[in-house]
């Protein structure tokens, strides 16, 4: 059975939460741009090494793809005003992260969005990262990049309680060869509006103008190091986590956790079955998954 880090991490909030994602998706209910899952998928192939104008003409075939599904003309142009800040972001972190080889520290080499797993008897852990990165010493490191409105340093102070980067230490350590820390890249997106007149090619202009003018307000870089103290404590407690999952496979009992209902912000997708557990909601809100292989982090509330 595989299980990804997400879903780990669903399991220590709550079981049931853990059982419903394995067995069902939230319906999509409306068409929308995920900007931080292209913009992701633009850096990753910059990191590949691809060419720039290939990683813009992806993006601008994906934002097609996505309008061609649209009936709505006010959905179509924001889809298309979201596509063009997306461009100009990934211009902008090219100028910053690939032509600059100046930032701390001194990186070498980025294998992107890296895969990890360990078979654990009956159980395969996955884990996917958002780089694999060298550097110049040969010490290794996770990326961590972070589409945002606004820069969360708290992250470098949470580092030694933080369940996704202490997974991937821990995954990375089973393989001989532990990071030494977290290089976290924030990369923020531009709260710029279309002027009234101004042509979506003028908007991306000024845009992009403002990445290239600015772009230490919007790319912030950090890398602290892992405590070793608290990896090791964590180490502990991933084989208590196990332990306690295998006994809930077997017993196919998977109790509900009330502390896990609200996710910052965001209620838990499974929010309306708890709330009203009857076949009606379950066919009304969500459909069975088809294939779990499929990776389904981006269901996870942000």
């Amino acid at each position: 059975m595989k299980i990804h880090q997400h879903e780990l991490a669903y399991y220590s909030m709550c079981e049931f939460k853990f059982m419903m994602n394995r067995k069902y998706q939230k319906k999509v209910q409306k068409h929308y741009i995920n900007a931080g899952t292209l913009f992701a998928h633009g850096v990753y192939n910059l990191h590949l090494g691809k060419e720039f104008k290939d990683c813009i003409d992806e993006i601008d075939l994906k934002c097609d793809e996505l309008i061609a599904t649209m009936t709505s003309q006010e959905k179509i142009e924001e889809t298309l005003l979201q596509s063009e800040i997306i461009k100009a972001m990934l211009s902008g972190y090219a100028n910053k992260f690939m032509a600059e080889r100046n930032q701390y520290p001194y990186i070498q080499s980025i294998a992107p969005e890296y895969h990890i797993t360990h078979e654990s008897g009956d159980i395969t852990l996955v884990g996917r990262l958002d780089g694999d990165v060298y550097d110049t010493d040969g010490k290794r490191w996770i990326m961590e990049l972070k589409t945002t409105t606004q820069v969360d340093r708290d992250m470098v102070r949470r580092l030694p309680v933080d369940f996704q980067n202490n997974f991937y230490f821990f995954m990375c350590s089973l393989q001989g060869e532990s990071p030494i820390g977290v290089i976290y890249r924030w990369c923020r997106k531009s709260a710029l509006k279309q002027k009234q007149k101004e042509t979506i090619h003028e908007y991306r202009s000024r845009i992009l103008d403002d990445y290239i003018d600015r772009p230490d307000f919007y790319f912030v870089e950090d890398a602290p190091l892992f405590d070793l103290n608290a990896t090791e404590r964590f180490r502990y407690s991933i084989a208590s986590l196990l332990f306690d999952l295998r006994m809930n496979i077997r017993s196919g009992d998977y109790p509900k956790r009330y502390t896990g209902c609200k996710v910052g912000y965001s209620l838990c997708h499974f929010i309306e079955y708890c709330l009203n557990p009857t076949k009606e909601t379950l066919e009304t809100y969500y459909t069975e998954r088809t294939d779990h292989a499929t990776d389904t982090e981006n269901q996870t509330e942000d």
